[in-house]
Formats: C-alpha cells, sequence, structure tokens
C-alpha cells in the first residue's frame, strides 16, 4: 500500500489467498484497516480440520478427498499457480489474533462441493462443506461486528456468480465504518 502511494485507511476486500493476505494486512497493520471483506477465503486450520471431518466421515483414503486435503494443506510453491508457498502462508496468519469492533464481512460461497466436482462422493461432500462453512462463520467471529453471509447460488468466485453480493457487502462495511467514525 505505502510503495503504491495508497493513502489510508482502508477498507480491504479479498478474494480466496487475497482473503487471507487482507486478514495477514490488517493483522500486521491494525492502525491502516478500518474494514475488511473475506470472501471464500482460507481459514489457517483448514487442512486439520478437514482431514478429522472427512476421516470421520469415513472418507480419508479416497483419492478425491486425498487431493482435497493436499490442496488445503498446501501445495509446493513450484505447484502453485502463482509460486506463492500456500502452506507458509497459512502459518503466517495468527489464528488467535481478533479485530475488535473491526467492521467484518464474510462471504461464503453456497453451491456444494459436490456441484463443483463430481468425482467427491456425497457424503464426503457434505463432510467438507459442512467443516468450510464452520471455518467462515469462525472467520466471521474474529470480529465483534462480524457478520457471515452465504452466497447460496455461488461457487468458489463469489464475485463472478453474484456480484451484487459483494458490492452490497463492501458497501455495507463502508457504511458501518462512516457510521463508526461518527461516533468517535
Amino acid at each position: 500500500m505505502r510503495a503504491a502511494q495508497l493513502e489510508g485507511p482502508y477498507a480491504l476486500v479479498g478474494h480466496s489467498l487475497g482473503a487471507l493476505i487482507s486478514r495477514l494486512y490488517a493483522q500486521q497493520h491494525p492502525q491502516d484497516v478500518v474494514g475488511m471483506v473475506l470472501i471464500d477465503g482460507p481459514h489457517p486450520d483448514q487442512g486439520n480440520r478437514f482431514a478429522k471431518a472427512l476421516t470421520t466421515a469415513g472418507y480419508s483414503d479416497h483419492e478425491a478427498v486425498q487431493a482435497i486435503l493436499k490442496a488445503a494443506r498446501g501445495v509446493e510453491p513450484a505447484n502453485h499457480s502463482e509460486g506463492l508457498d500456500f502452506a507458509a502462508s497459512l502459518t503466517q496468519v495468527d489464528p488467535a489474533h481478533t479485530f475488535g469492533e473491526l467492521p467484518l464481512v464474510v462471504v461464503t460461497s453456497g453451491k456444494s462441493i459436490a456441484e463443483q466436482d463430481r468425482g467427491l462422493p456425497q457424503q464426503a461432500a457434505l463432510a467438507f462443506d459442512q467443516a468450510w462453512n464452520k471455518m467462515q462463520v469462525d472467520l466471521a467471529r474474529l470480529s465483534t461486528r462480524g457478520v457471515h453471509i452465504t452466497a447460496e447460488k455461488s461457487g468458489h468466485y463469489v464475485h463472478w456468480d453474484e456480484p451484487e453480493l459483494v458490492v452490497e457487502a463492501i458497501h455495507r462495511v463502508v457504511r458501518e465504518t462512516q457510521e463508526k467514525s461518527l461516533h468517535e
């Protein structure tokens, strides 16, 4: 932000890995961030939580499940589309760090992974979806003003499938930020 000479404070909006980066930035520069919208972003403990949910459901050895678990924990930087060490990025976020009263909206895809990946057994997809939704709710709880919204018609790319929902989430954070500054 500083290198780009963008003056703060900032309302951060991040999708997927961008949500993780937004969270890390807000954690490291709390004085610069006045609100966040996290769109279908990862959870720092997602590898463990997916493994537990899918093992409990009895699908930890299924080939498609193994691929999901591997991706959730992070692939080698050489195999990541952006050359990123995703596993290391997950560990950079402090899972215990909260954001107080920071306006926060977490937007989660509503389509089941079974609708997006036909190779997954239905019960495994259900276990995955339940674990993902719990993690997204946990992300919203990082702020006392956190809100969780499910984009019922969307896959992972919520901003493509339901752009109006993302725009409304951004407007909500901006409104809350303005209201908060009026009361200070």
